[in-house]
């Protein structure tokens, strides 16, 4: 229960990452939202994933990913277009 609450998506990934190389198969270059150990969509896009994902779980956790062996470097894309502030309090 502790880990859930400090690191919340830590299930996620895990899922993610013992899934992938089935997905690497199945899915390659797709984005798959994953909600606990569940595979709830794939996608071709992040945006179409993150709005099921609104839809469904407000929001969040969940992980939203791209299938690929190597994950890109990562950005917020609401801290990218200045919605969210990352300044220190």
């Amino acid at each position: 229960m502790i880990m859930e609450q400090e690191r919340p998506l830590a299930r996620d990934i895990a899922f993610f990452e013992t899934s992938l190389e089935e997905w690497l198969k199945l899915y390659p270059g797709r984005v798959v939202l994953v909600k606990g150990r569940a595979l709830i969509g794939v996608f071709d896009n992040e945006s179409n994933a993150l709005g099921t994902a609104a839809r469904h779980y407000g929001r969040g956790p969940y992980l939203i990913r791209r299938v690929l062996r190597e994950q890109p470097m990562s950005s917020n894309l609401a801290l990218s277009l200045g919605m969210i502030s990352a300044a220190p309090r």
